[in-house]
C-alpha cells in the first residue's frame, strides 16, 4: 500500500510508475481506497465533522486566508486573484489541479475530507501568523479535531480519529493479514501512527524526530538512497 497525506489523483501516478496495483492511504489517513483492480471502490472513509469545517471556511472567508478544501476526492480552493499564488504553489508541489470557486461559503454544511489553510512560506510575519492561528484551533477545538502543522506554509485540519496508523489496520484487516505481518517505513511526523500500528515500524535516515521515536528501527539510509529497497533486500 501507499501512504500519503496526498489525494488519490496524486498518488495513483506513484503506484503505476512502480508498476504495482495497491490499496492508497491518501488524506493522511482519512480515506482509503481498494486497489484498481476492485475499481479503486472506498474502503474507509473518516471526513471532517461538518459544524468544524464551517468555523474554518468562515474564519478564512472573513480573514481572506487560502484554504484547500477536499470534497468528493477533489480540491476546491477560493477564485481571489491575491490568494491565486497559494493555490499555485500548492499544485506545484502536489500535482494536484485545483477547482475554483467564487465563495468557499458554498460548501458550509458539508463533510470535507480535509482541509489546508496556507500561509505565505517566506513572509517573515508567515510563521508568526501560522503559529498563532495552529495554537488558536488546537485550542478550540482539543479533542474533536486534528490541527496538525505539515509543510512549513500548511495547517492541516482533518477527523480527529482519522491517521495512517489507522488507515494501516483497516488494510490489515481487509486482506486478513496479521498485524505482525506488516511493515511501514515513513519519515515525517505525519507517518508517526503508521510506524507504531506496523508490526515493523521502519523510519529512513532522513526521519524527522516523531518518526524516529516511533519506529522499531532506523535505517542509515535516505529516501534519495533507495532506503526501503535497501532494507527490503536485506530483510526478505
Amino acid at each position: 500500500a501507499l501512504a500519503s497525506g496526498r489525494m488519490t489523483s496524486c498518488v495513483d501516478p506513484f503506484a503505476d510508475a512502480l508498476g504495482i496495483d495497491c490499496p492508497l492511504i491518501v488524506y493522511n489517513g482519512a480515506m482509503v481506497r481498494r486497489p484498481r483492480r476492485e475499481g479503486r471502490r472506498i474502503l474507509h472513509h473518516d471526513p471532517l465533522p461538518a459544524e468544524y469545517a464551517g468555523e474554518v471556511i468562515s474564519f478564512c472567508c472573513e480573514h481572506r486566508f487560502h484554504l484547500n478544501i477536499y470534497l468528493d476526492d477533489r480540491l476546491f480552493c477560493p477564485d481571489d486573484p491575491e490568494l491565486r499564488r497559494f493555490a499555485d504553489l500548492y499544485c506545484r508541489q502536489t500535482g494536484a489541479v485545483a477547482q475554483c470557486v467564487p465563495d468557499l461559503r458554498v460548501f458550509l454544511g458539508r463533510c470535507p475530507t480535509k482541509m489546508i489553510l496556507i500561509t505565505d512560506p517566506v513572509h517573515p510575519d508567515a510563521s508568526r501568523t501560522r503559529n498563532f492561528i495552529a495554537a488558536m484551533f488546537s485550542a478550540r477545538f482539543a479533542g474533536r479535531v486534528s490541527v496538525v502543522r505539515t509543510n512549513p506554509e500548511y495547517c492541516e485540519f482533518m477527523s480527529v480519529s482519522a491517521n495512517k496508523g489507522v488507515a494501516l489496520r483497516i488494510v490489515a484487516q481487509a486482506y486478513g493479514i496479521r498485524r505482525e505481518e506488516t511493515i511501514a517505513f515513513g519519515d515525517g511526523d505525519n507517518d508517526a501512527e503508521l510506524l507504531k500500528e506496523a508490526g515493523l515500524g521502519v523510519a529512513l535516515a532522513n526521519a524527522g524526530e516523531m518518526a524516529r521515536q516511533a519506529a522499531d528501527i532506523i535505517v542509515p539510509w535516505s529516501n534519495d538512497d533507495a532506503g526501503v529497497g535497501r532494507f527490503l533486500s536485506r530483510f526478505l
